[in-house]
Order: C-alpha cells, then sequence, then structure tokens
C-alpha cells in the first residue's frame, strides 16, 4: 500500500487555536485545523527574491508579481488535487503580528508563485511604516492541497510543527511614496522675535524621520501674549540652512489659533492664544501639528519641606508621569511650578487620587519618599526609602550586596558614606531598600537618573560620598580622604 495521503489519524488535525483577527491587508490570519498531507506530497523551493535575498518592488516588479517559489508534486499527491499558497510576511525574525498574503501563480512560468508587489509593499507599510529605505522581511510560505472543498496543510517533515516551506530573510525595498521628511525642523515665530537665523530647533529620536516623523518642542505662552496672540511658522532643515521664508510650514489661515491642524508647505502663520506649558507637536510624513499641556516639572510643597519649593521636585520624560525623591511630613500639595498661583492638585475623592482645586493631601509620616504622580489619571503613589545603599563590583562582593550604606544627613534628602575603591574600573550603582524595584540611580555624577548606567570609580583611593536628593538633576560629590 502507498504511503497514505493522510498523515496519519492521530495527525488528522493540527492542535493549533484559530483565530479571528483580520488585517486589513492580504488574507485573515488564521491558524490552520486542515487535516495534514504527508511530507512529499509536494516539494517547494525558494525562488527569486527568496534567493537573491533582496528585492526593489517598485524599480523590479511594480504592478507585477515577485517570484518566490517553485514547485514539484511528489507521488502521494493527488491527481485529483490542486494546490494553493499562502505567504506570512514579518518585520521580526519571530513572525509576531505576520500579515498573510494570498500567493499567485506567474503567467508563462509553470510551477512557479510569486505575491503582487502591491500587496507585499502594503503589508511593509503596516509593519515598517512608509519609510523609503530596504528593511528586512521575513517570509515562510505555506502549501495547501485542495480536493473540491476538503483543504489540506502539505507537511513539509515528520513532526507536526514542520508546516512552513521556504523560510527566508529578504532585504526589502519598498514603493516610493515621495514623501519629503527632512532630518530636522525649526521653529520660527514670537519666541525667537521672527529672526530665521535664530530659530529653535525641534526634538527628535534617534529613529529615520521616515520610521519616526514625530518632532517635539516645549514652549512656555506668557499670559500677556494670549490676546495678541503667539505667533509661529515651521521651518524645514533645507530652508533653515538656505534662509528661505518661502519653504515654510503653516497653517492655511493667517492667525489660525487652532491647537490642532494641518500644515501647509507656504502657508500662513498660526497665532495660539493659550497662557502656559506645552508640547508643539508636529508629525511631518502627516503634516499636522497639534498643542499640547506639558509641564516640565511637579513640585510637593508640604509639611516635609516647609511648604516651599526648593525641594521635592518631580522630573517628567512624557508630561504625564512624574517622579522623584520628597521629603513628606503630614499634609502637601501638588504644583505645576514653584510658587502658588498656578495650577495646584489637592486630595482626590479617593485615595492615591488627586484632583484641581482640592484641599490639601493627607501625607504619611515624616520620611523619605519616592512619588509617582500621573496628571492624566490623577493618581500618586508613595514609596517609603527605608535605605540607599551602593552596589557593584566590588571585591568578594561583585554585585551580590550593597557594599556600603549610606545614612542621612541632618537632611533627609542628603545621604552619605565613606567608600573605599580598590579600582578605578570598578562600575557600581545606588539602590534602594537593598532591591532593584525602582528607585536604583546611574548616569553621570552630575546627572542622576532613575535606572540610569553603571556609574565608574571616581578613582582609587577612599572618599567620603555625598548624595544629594533635594534638587532635580540628582548629583554625588567625592571628597578623598
Amino acid at each position: 500500500m502507498k504511503k497514505s495521503i493522510l498523515y496519519c489519524a492521530v495527525l488528522l488535525t493540527l492542535g493549533f487555536a484559530s483565530c479571528d483577527d483580520k488585517s486589513d491587508l492580504g488574507q485573515m490570519q488564521v491558524n490552520p485545523q486542515e487535516t495534514l498531507m504527508a511530507p512529499g506530497a509536494v516539494e517547494v523551493k525558494p525562488a527569486g527574491a527568496l534567493t537573491e535575498g533582496k528585492v526593489n518592488l517598485e524599480g523590479d516588479f511594480k504592478d507585477g508579481i515577485v517570484p518566490m517559489i517553485t514547485y514539484s508534486t511528489g507521488e502521494t499527491f493527488p491527481a485529483n488535487a490542486s494546490l494553493e499558497f499562502d505567504v506570512d510576511v514579518s518585520g521580526s525574525e519571530d513572525f509576531a503580528n505576520a500579515i498573510t498574503i494570498k500567493m499567485d501563480s506567474i503567467p508563462g512560468t509553470p510551477g512557479a508563485y510569486g505575491v503582487k508587489a502591491s500587496e507585499w509593499d502594503d503589508a511593509f507599510r503596516h509593519l515598517l511604516g512608509k519609510s523609503p529605505f530596504a528593511k528586512d522581511n521575513f517570509v515562510r510560505v505555506a502549501c495547501y492541497a485542495l480536493i473540491g472543498e476538503q483543504r489540506s496543510r502539505i507537511a513539509v517533515g515528520d513532526k507536526p510543527e514542520d508546516i512552513w516551506f521556504a523560510n527566508s530573510r529578504v532585504s526589502v525595498t519598498p514603493v516610493d511614496l515621495h514623501i519629503n521628511v527632512e532630518e530636522a525642523y525649526y521653529l520660527v515665530g514670537t519666541q525667537c522675535d521672527w529672526k530665521l537665523e535664530n530659530a529653535i530647533k525641534f526634538d527628535h529620536s534617534e529613529l529615520s524621520q521616515y520610521d519616526d516623523p514625530v518632532f517635539t518642542l516645549a514652549v512656555d505662552i506668557p499670559a500677556d501674549l494670549v490676546d495678541a496672540g503667539w505667533w509661529w511658522k515651521i521651518v524645514p532643515q533645507s530652508a533653515y540652512e538656505a534662509q528661505n521664508w518661502d519653504a515654510l510650514y503653516g497653517p492655511e489661515k493667517d492667525g489660525d489659533s487652532s491647537l490642532e491642524g494641518v500644515l501647509f508647505e507656504g502657508g500662513q502663520a498660526g497665532a495660539f492664544k493659550v497662557a502656559g506649558q506645552y508640547l508643539f507637536t508636529i508629525n511631518m510624513l502627516d503634516c499636522t501639528y497639534t498643542l499640547t499641556q506639558a509641564i516640565p516639572m511637579l513640585y510637593t510643597p508640604g509639611g516635609g519641606n516647609g511648604w516651599g519649593f526648593e525641594t521635592g521636585m518631580l522630573n517628567t520624560w512624557d508630561f504625564t508621569n512624574y517622579f522623584g525623591f520628597v521629603h513628606l511630613n503630614g499634609e502637601f500639595k501638588i504644583t505645576d511650578r514653584p510658587a502658588w498661583g498656578g495650577m495646584e492638585w489637592g486630595a482626590g475623592d479617593e485615595p492615591g487620587t488627586i484632583k484641581l482645586g482640592a484641599g490639601n493631601i493627607a501625607g504619611p509620616a515624616d520620611g523619605l519618599y519616592w512619588m509617582n504622580v500621573n496628571i492624566s489619571n490623577l493618581t500618586f503613589t508613595t514609596k517609603a526609602i527605608e535605605s540607599i545603599g551602593v552596589i557593584g563590583g566590588f571585591p568578594d562582593n561583585d554585585w551580590a550586596s550593597d557594599f556600603v550604606e549610606l545614612k542621612p544627613t541632618d537632611d533627609i534628602l542628603v545621604w552619605a558614606a565613606d567608600i573605599t575603591f580598590a579600582d578605578a574600573s570598578t562600575v557600581w550603582k545606588f539602590r534602594t531598600n537593598g532591591g532593584w524595584e525602582a528607585p536604583n540611580l546611574g548616569g553621570e555624577f552630575d546627572n542622576l537618573t532613575n535606572d540610569g548606567a553603571n556609574l565608574k570609580a571616581p578613582g582609587v583611593g577612599t572618599y567620603t560620598m555625598t548624595l544629594d536628593l533635594r534638587t532635580v538633576p540628582y548629583k554625588v560629590t567625592f571628597a578623598e580622604k
């Protein structure tokens, strides 16, 4: 008797759970539950883009089919069956968020299959964004035999999980959308007295401007400019270098005071008529802008700091979550600036919540605390700091436990200890409460940050180490003994 067409009775169905999610691209992504056809029924070999390891979807195959595989059938393949192929495309080797595309036969080339360049390009955009640059795609092919309404998955090997053909890594150059996003953008207007040479540069991540087309700038709009407006335009890098006023971006209507809108090349000047601290965000792929509240730092006046603003500052990286060391002793408040009269948060209706204009927050016992505040959710937490230690690559210790424990001085926000460095290459960090749960401090001596990089020894010798948590940024100093 010939080898059975079906793998075996135990493997009539694959034990994968199905998924009903459907991408807007390609086919519905469903883990197979079809019957499994034995190995050798079909042989699939990489071809075209999969053997070359690269493909230019615009230059080579625009509006056409990209060759990817060839196939041949074996003796066990039923004469009354037809074939169907799918390909998974992913931006990562683990095929997370893979998009499944139905493959097409290539006219005039028997036994050859591929995918439409337009469908692969759509998948690229969905997975990896609108960048025009080549990026790695990971692909794998599924093969099915169709007999009437029965759809059977073709196996590759003798294990149930061996169901993928032609696993490959391909460098894919997508179709160029001809969207020009420059590497840098600047702000010109009221803030720099309309002097183009003094335009202020927007911040940007380390990613390509096509992978991350969002640029941001923190701005402070004074109250005395609300009536007249705080005027602005956006300057591309090329216009900044050429001092070319004609290539600037702005809203369609001169004096538009909207806090969000569309940017037009050669547009007019906007005029924000709000006061406060904001984050000016531009997306130069979509050509849009938004102005959102962005408080650079919060303050915690209360019983621990004499209801002052010189200590107890909370830092932020996203203008939503704020964190820092505070000395608490009974009631306190949270403010948006180092003075009364701005935004002031007090006790919310539930423990651990805050709200604007409310009464004082009931604070914990006298001590040092790590505080987190979320001004979007209007919540806060405090964590008592019982100890601060130094841990690192010290001889006979090597990150096993705190090498030295600091002690608070008369000011609970300043801690000190004597420490000996036998090797100038020793690396170390501060950590709290004898563990690695936040906060731990690293980075630079004059700019210590939570989860910062390992610190290096100041030199060989014995030092009095002083950790100053009174103001942001936190600092550590060394006095040689």
